[in-house]
C-alpha cells in the first residue's frame, strides 16, 4: 500500500480567510404600525437592547420592541451604554437617560442642531462627555457650558467616536487623530500616524479585555496600543493586508475581535489564532452588508444593524464550517479530537486535520489512504499515545503513528470484522465495534476478540473505568463485558426486557455510562440495570446521531436537533432551535469534544462548533425586570416601593436578557399576594387591574422553546397602601370613636330620659307650686275680702272681680300641662293677676310692661312671669308714698323683671321653691342661664326668651 502524509503547509489554499461564520440571525422590529429603521445600537448591562434611528429610541429584546419615548420620534445621533441604562442625543440637542421605562433629560442645547452629537461616553467616574461634529467636546458633570476645543488641546472638532479608558479619564477619535484626557479634561496623550497609528481619520474606538485601545479608521483597518505605556506606545495592527473600507463599529472581548464595516460586513478576528478571520459568506450572514453600528452582550454575541428595520445577532459560540480550503466538509463521515488540540475528520477516504478554532492560517494537512473511492472511513480515533486510528467499511482498521508510519489491520490479522464503526481507547488498549462483534488490540497481546451474546452487529463499544466495557447492538440490546475477561451479558432494566438496538454511548463525569437508541431516549447503566428519560421528547424520537458528554451534560444530536439532559436531576433542554440545528443530518457518532471547550458535530451542513455558556446549556434564560407603570406613568423600580390605595392598575415590562433565540422565549409568571398561580405568556408586559391593598412580590421567570423554566425567579416585591379609614390605626380610632359615641349616646339617652322625668317632676311641682300659691287661704281669703267689700261698694266692680279670679284659675289650669307657651300669653295672665292683687293693694303697686313686638313673639315657661310678679309683691313693702312698680321688659332674646328691693321687716314664710324651680326648667331647655342679680337697689331677674320653633 502506498500512503502520503502531508502535516505542514499544504496546496490546497494560501489565504487565512476562513469559510466559516458565527451563526447569524436577523429579527425584525416592529412597534405596533411602525418599523423603525436601525441605525445604532447598544446593549446595556441587564442585556436589554436599545435601538436608534430617524424614529426616535426604541428598546428590545430581538423579538419584542417598544419606543423609549413615544412622544420624541426625532432622529437619534447617538447612543451608549452608560452605568446605569443608556445614555441618547437627539437631533433636535436633546440630551437624555433611558433606564428601563424611565427617561431623564440630561441637558438640551439647541447649537448641537447645527452641530450634532456623534459621539458618547460615561467615564469611570461618572462624568458624561459628549462628542459633537463641529464644537468639540463636552462634558456633563463639571462645566457643561464650556466645550474643549482645539486651543484645549482637542485635535480637531469634529469628533468621531468617544472611549472611557479603564484607568480614568476618555480617549477621543477625531478627523485628525486620537486624544487622551484625563478625568480633568486635560490632554495626555495623542496618537496619530506621526506618533505611529495607521491612519489620523479614526472612525470607532473601544477598549479591550486586555486594556488596550483599539481604532478603527477609514482607510487601513484596525489598530490598538496601550495607552498606559510610556510614550511612544507601541501600535499593533489587527490585520496589515486591509482593503475593506472604512470601520463603523468595534467589540473586543471573550477572545476575538468583532470588527464592523461600510461595506463588507461583520468580520470576527481570533487573535488567538495568530488572527484568522471569520468572513460573511452568505448575504444572511451579513456579506456586502454596510453596517452602521455593533454592540456586544454578557454572552459575548454580537448585535449589529444597517439602516434597514433589521437586527442582526452574530454568535461566535455557534460556528458552521460548510466548506473550508476548497474542500466540501457537508459530507464528513468521522470526526474525533486529538491529543495535541486539533481535530481530524474524514471525507470519503481522506482524513484532514486542523486546529479546533478553524481560524488560523495554518492549512489544512491531508492524510490519503490508498483507498478506493467508494470505501468510506466511518471512524476515528486518537489514543492517549498520539497514534490516529481510522476504522473502514469493508478494508479494516488503520493505525497511524505520529511519525507517518501507517499499519492497515483486517480480519487476518485476528480483527473480529472489516467493518469498523466505532473504535476508543483505555489504559493503552483500544476497542472496536464492528459488524462481527467486539474487537481489542493492544501492543503487547495483539487482537483478542470476547465472546458476546446476539449476532454481533456492534453501532459503539464503550471501555468503562473499572475495567471491561459496555457495547451498542443491533438485535441483541447493551452488551456488558466484564473487566478481567470473561464472556459479555446482556443488559436489561428492572423487568427484565428493553429495546434492542442502541447506536451510541458515553461517559458522564462520574464515570457512569449512557447509552441512547432509537425510541430509549437516554438511559443510564446503574449496577447493571438501565434507567430510561426522554423517550418521549420529540427530538429522541426521531433518529438519534450521536451522545456524548459535555460541560457535565448528556448531550444527543438527532435529525430533530440537539439536546442536552443534567444528569443529576434528569431536566431536558432542548438546544435544536437556539443553535440552527433543527433538520440538520450527519452521520451516525461523528461528533467530539476538543481540548478548547468546543462540542463538534458533523453535519450535512458542514462541521458544526458549539461553545454554549452553561446558562444555555441549563435553559437559564435571564430576565430582567425593565420597569412598572401606573396606567401610563412609569414608576421608580425600588424594591419595596409603596403605592396609594389608588394606583391599582399596575403594569409590569419584562423581557429576555441578550436571548440567543429571543422568538422563542416563553415567559412563567405570578403575583404572590393575589393569586398565586403560575401562568405562561410570550408577551413582555402583564397587567393587573383593581388590586386591593396589601403586600405583593411579582415574579416571572422564562425558558426557551418548550423547555422547563429554571427555580430561579426574578422577583419585585412592592405594597399597596390602605387608605387612611382602613389603616390600623384609624380602624382603632374609629372603633374607639364608635364606641365611645355609642357609650355617649346611651348615656346623653339616659341622661335625657332622667332629664325629662326630672322636668315631668319640675313641671308638677311648679304648677302644684303655681296653683298652690294662688289657692293658698290667704290669697282666697284676700280675694274673697275684696269681693265681699266691692260688693257693698261697688256692685259692678264685684262681678268685674269674680270674672279675673275665675280667668285667672281657667288660664292656670290651660297651660300647665304645657312646656312653653307665647310671651303674649304669660303677659295677659299676669295682667289678670296683676288686676286681681290691684284691687287690693290699690296704688301702692304698680305694673309697667315694655315687651317689643319681636319679643311677643318668643316663648316662657308657664307662670314663670306670674312666680316673678308674685315674688316682688310677697317680699318687699308697698305703700302710697313710695309705691311698689314692678317693670316688666321683653327685647331681643332676654325677659328682664325688675322691682325696687324694699324687703318687708316681718320675714314673709317661703317654700324657696320658685327661682330654683325656675332655673332648673330653663336649664333642660337653653344653654343660657337665668340670671338672679341686684342692680343700683333694684332686684332683677333675666330669663332667656326661647325663640318659638316653625
Amino acid at each position: 500500500m502506498r500512503y502520503r502524509w502531508w502535516s505542514g503547509l499544504c496546496v490546497l489554499t494560501a489565504t487565512t480567510v476562513l469559510a466559516q461564520y458565527p451563526y447569524t440571525r436577523a429579527f425584525q422590529l416592529q412597534d405596533g404600525n411602525t418599523r423603525p429603521d436601525a441605525r445604532l445600537v447598544a446593549v446595556d448591562a441587564q442585556g436589554i437592547i436599545w435601538v436608534g434611528g430617524d424614529a426616535g429610541l426604541f428598546r428590545t429584546d430581538g423579538d419584542h420592541t417598544r419606543a423609549a419615548a413615544k412622544d420624541i420620534r426625532i432622529a437619534v445621533t447617538a447612543l451608549t451604554v452608560a452605568d446605569r441604562g443608556v445614555i441618547a442625543a437627539f437631533a433636535n440637542g436633546l440630551l437624555v437617560r433611558a433606564e428601563g421605562l424611565q427617561l431623564d433629560t440630561l441637558r438640551s442645547d439647541t447649537s448641537w442642531r447645527r452641530t450634532p452629537v456623534r459621539a458618547l461616553c460615561e467615564d469611570p467616574a461618572g462624568t458624561i462627555w459628549i462628542g459633537t461634529y463641529g464644537n468639540g467636546l463636552y462634558r456633563l458633570g463639571s462645566d457643561p457650558a464650556k466645550a474643549l476645543a482645539r486651543v484645549d488641546g482637542l485635535l480637531d472638532d469634529h469628533v468621531n467616536a468617544l472611549c472611557p479608558l479603564p484607568s480614568g479619564g476618555i480617549a477621543a477619535a477625531t478627523d485628525l487623530g486620537i486624544a487622551l484626557f484625563d478625568a480633568h479634561g486635560r490632554v495626555t496623550r495623542y496618537m496619530r500616524e506621526e506618533e505611529g497609528a495607521t491612519d489620523n481619520l479614526v472612525l470607532a474606538l473601544t477598549c479591550g479585555d486586555d486594556g488596550h485601545l483599539w481604532a478603527g479608521t477609514d482607510r487601513r483597518g484596525v489598530f490598538h496600543f496601550d495607552p498606559a505605556e510610556v510614550s511612544p506606545p507601541r501600535v499593533h495592527v489587527l490585520d496589515s493586508t486591509w482593503s475593506f473600507g472604512p470601520v463603523s463599529g468595534l467589540h473586543v472581548g471573550g477572545g476575538l475581535s468583532w470588527v464592523a464595516t461600510r461595506g463588507h460586513g461583520v468580520r470576527v478576528y481570533d487573535p488567538r489564532e495568530r488572527s484568522g478571520c471569520y468572513t460573511p459568506q452568505s448575504e444572511r450572514q451579513g456579506l456586502g452588508a454596510r453596517v452602521m453600528a455593533l454592540s456586544a452582550g454578557s454572552d459575548g454575541a454580537a448585535w449589529w444593524c444597517d439602516g434597514s428595520s433589521s437586527l442582526f445577532r452574530s454568535d461566535a459560540n455557534v460556528l458552521f464550517v460548510p466548506q473550508h480550503e476548497g474542500v466540501d466538509l457537508r459530507h464528513v463521515t468521522a470526526l474525533c479530537s486529538g491529543t495535541d488540540g486539533r481535530i481530524h475528520f474524514a471525507v470519503g477516504a481522506r482524513i484532514y486535520g486542523h486546529a479546533a478554532a478553524f481560524a488560523d492560517a495554518e492549512r489544512l494537512a491531508l492524510l490519503e489512504l490508498d483507498l478506493p473511492a467508494e470505501v468510506p472511513i466511518v471512524s476515528l480515533h486518537a489514543d492517549s499515545a498520539g497514534d490516529l486510528w481510522a476504522g473502514t467499511m469493508g478494508r479494516g482498521v488503520f493505525r497511524i503513528r505520529p511519525n507517518g508510519a501507517i499499519e492497515q489491520f483486517q480480519e487476518g490479522d485476528g480483527l473480529a470484522n472489516d467493518n469498523v464503526l466505532r473504535i476508543r481507547s483505555r489504559a493503552g488498549e483500544v476497542w472496536m465495534a464492528t459488524l462481527g462483534g467486539i474487537a481489542t488490540w493492544s501492543a503487547a497481546d495483539g487482537f483478542a476478540r470476547p465472546a458476546i451474546p446476539g449476532n454481533g452487529f456492534l453501532y459503539d463499544v464503550l471501555p468503562l473505568p473499572q475495567g471491561g466495557a459496555l457495547a451498542a447492538s443491533d438485535g441483541s440490546g447493551l452488551i456488558l463485558l466484564p473487566g478481567g475477561g470473561g464472556a459479555g451479558v446482556a443488559v436489561g432494566d428492572s423487568a427484565g426486557s428493553r429495546p434492542s438496538t442502541y447506536y451510541s454511548l458515553t461517559l458522564d463525569e462520574k464515570g457512569q455510562a449512557w447509552a441512547c437508541g432509537p425510541g430509549t431516549g437516554l438511559c443510564r447503566l446503574s449496577e447493571d440495570r438501565l434507567r430510561c428519560t426522554g423517550a418521549d421528547h420529540t427530538v429522541l424520537r426521531s433518529e438519534v446521531l450521536g451522545i456524548a458528554t459535555y460541560q457535565g451534560r448528556i448531550v444527543a444530536f438527532a435529525k430533530n436537533g440537539l439536546l442536552a439532559l443534567e444528569p443529576g436531576s434528569d431536566r431536558i433542554t432542548d438546544l435544536g432551535r437556539v443553535f440552527g440545528l433543527e433538520g440538520v443530518s450527519g452521520e451516525l457518532n461523528a461528533l467530539c469534544t476538543d481540548l478548547r471547550g468546543g462540542l463538534w458535530f458533523a453535519s450535512t451542513d458542514g462541521l458544526v462548533r458549539i461553545t454554549p455558556p452553561t446558562e444555555t446549556l441549563s435553559a437559564l434564560t435571564p430576565v430582567v425586570l425593565i420597569g412598572w407603570s401606573y396606567g401610563q406613568e412609569p414608576l421608580d423600580l425600588r424594591p419595596g416601593s409603596h403605592l396609594g390605595y389608588d394606583q391599582n392598575f399596575l403594569t409590569f415590562h419584562f423581557a429576555a436578557a441578550s436571548s440567543p433565540a429571543p422568538d422563542l422565549v416563553r415567559f412563567q409568571f405570578r403575583l404572590a399576594g393575589f393569586d398565586g398561580g403560575i401562568l405562561s405568556t410570550r408577551e413582555r408586559e402583564i397587567t393587573y387591574s383593581r388590586l386591593p391593598p396589601g403586600d405583593y412580590e411579582f415574579q416571572v421567570r422564562a425558558s426557551v422553546g418548550d423547555n422547563e423554566p429554571g427555580d430561579v425567579w426574578t422577583s419585585f416585591r412592592f405594597t399597596i397602601d390602605a387608605p387612611w379609614w382602613r389603616r390600623p390605626w384609624a380602624v382603632t380610632l374609629g372603633v374607639v370613636a364608635l364606641s365611645l359615641a355609642f357609650f355617649g349616646f346611651i348615656r346623653m339617652r339616659e341622661e335625657r330620659l332622667r332629664m325629662r322625668d326630672r322636668m315631668e317632676k319640675e313641671r308638677a311641682s311648679f304648677q302644684l307650686e303655681a296653683v298652690r300659691s294662688q289657692v293658698n287661704p290667704h290669697f282666697l281669703f284676700n280675694s274673697f275680702n275684696t269681693l265681699i267689700a266691692l260688693i257693698e261698694e261697688d256692685p259692678a266692680k264685684a262681678v268685674r272681680q269674680v270674672e279675673d279670679l275665675s280667668t285667672f284659675f281657667r288660664n292656670i289650669l290651660q297651660v300647665r300641662d304645657k312646656d312653653l307657651i307665647p310671651l303674649g300669653d304669660e303677659l295677659r295672665l299676669v295682667d289678670t293677676y296683676f288686676g286681681l292683687e290691684q284691687r287690693r293693694f290699690g296704688d301702692r303697686i304698680q305694673l309697667v310692661v315694655d315687651a317689643g313686638p319681636d319679643a311677643i313673639l318668643c316663648s316662657v315657661v308657664p307662670l314663670t312671669l306670674q312666680l316673678l310678679v308674685e315674688n316682688a309683691l310677697k317680699h318687699n313693702i308697698a305703700t302710697s308714698a313710695e309705691p311698689l312698680v314692678v317693670r316688666v321688659s321683653a327685647h331681643g332674646q332676654v325677659l328682664e323683671v325688675r322691682n325696687p328691693l324694699r324687703p318687708r321687716v316681718a320675714e314673709v314664710r317661703s317654700t324657696a321653691y320658685g327661682l330654683d324651680s325656675i332655673r332648673q326648667r330653663y336649664a333642660a331647655l337653653t344653654d343660657r342661664p337665668v340670671e338672679v342679680l341686684q342692680e343700683t337697689g333694684d332686684f332683677v331677674v333675666r330669663i332667656p326668651l326661647i325663640t318659638s320653633q316653625p
